[in-house]
């Protein structure tokens, strides 16, 4: 019997290798989750079928009517439009060498093999809403001056933005809910350095944070330019396989080499058009040049 495990995880004892495969598998999607950094952009959700089709509604509002009494009011029509996605195919493949099992180091070789994967696995999905995300930008402004600049006023960058998502979108100031905001990882010393801010020193990040309700994740998918959204079923959704005709993980024997195992995941990250046909949302901001 062998011990699997990863940081943050008990050590599961199995000598099925079902059991140990389907383990292994779990352990690199959590870790692979729990290592995401767009994941708050987005709603994550899984699905049983590879293709996920919707019908959105034209009207975004429905407007009452003013009637007399014992009248009733004419029926408001609501058309809609479809929109569907496929999801995407990847795959990490690890290996349990000969040699490793013969020294011991089998367990050894196999945790560190489940973090380099789940570090990829992340990644990737990383990129992958990353592009979605920047693609789909409502509308961009260019900052004020260089974020890493003392003198660049980051606060009323960021408050254009909002002022953006509100005017050109069904949500108000009440309905905003917690802010998410992307920017270079470059940048995330100098958003922590105290500044003076009216009669205190406090941080852009704190200040921000509390001031708009807006949280800051700080990702190396980006170099010169910032996102802020509105995360919501409205906004966007990152859709991932976990039905049972598609095998997630499976297992070989290379003669003279060892054991190799290739864990799959399906996928997909997609913005919610507000009309037919269109590519963008008015959930999500952009603003460039904060960084050189």
């Amino acid at each position: 019997m062998k011990q699997y495990f990863d940081d943050g995880y008990n050590g599961v004892i199995t000598s099925d290798d079902d059991a140990k495969k389907e383990l292994l598998r779990e352990i690199v999607y959590l870790k692979a989750e729990e290592l995401m950094v767009w994941k708050n952009a987005v709603v994550m959700q899984g699905m049983d079928g590879l293709e996920l089709k919707l019908m959105l509604p034209k009207t975004k509002r429905i407007d009452p009517q003013k009637i007399a009494e014992g009248a009733r009011a004419r029926y408001r029509k609501v058309d809609w439009f479809t929109i569907n996605e496929v999801m995407e195919k990847e795959s990490v493949e690890l290996m349990i060498t000969d040699e490793a099992e013969a020294r011991g180091l089998d367990s050894v070789q196999m945790r560190y093999s489940m973090i380099a994967a789940a570090r990829g696995l992340a990644w990737s999905k990383d990129c992958e809403i990353k592009e979605v995300i920047t693609n789909a930008a409502g509308g961009t402004k260019q900052a004020s001056g260089l974020w890493t600049d003392p003198t660049t006023d980051i606060a009323s960058d960021v408050a254009d933005c909002i002022g953006d998502i509100i005017d050109n979108s069904e949500i108000n100031e009440h309905t905003l809910g917690q802010l998410q905001i992307y920017y270079p990882a470059g940048l995330f010393a100098h958003l922590n350095k105290p500044v003076q801010i009216g009669e205190i020193k406090d941080t852009i990040r704190d200040y921000l944070g509390r001031q708009y309700d807006m949280s800051f994740n700080p990702t190396k998918q980006l170099d010169t330019s910032v996102n802020i959204l509105v995360p919501g079923e409205e906004t966007a959704s990152h859709i991932f396989y976990t039905g049972q005709d598609i095998k997630l993980v499976e297992s070989e024997r290379e003669m003279g080499v060892g054991e190799r195992y290739l864990i799959t995941q399906l996928f997909k990250t997609f913005v919610m058009p507000e009309v037919e046909g269109g590519t963008t949302n008015s959930k999500i901001r952009e603003i460039t040049d904060v960084r050189a």
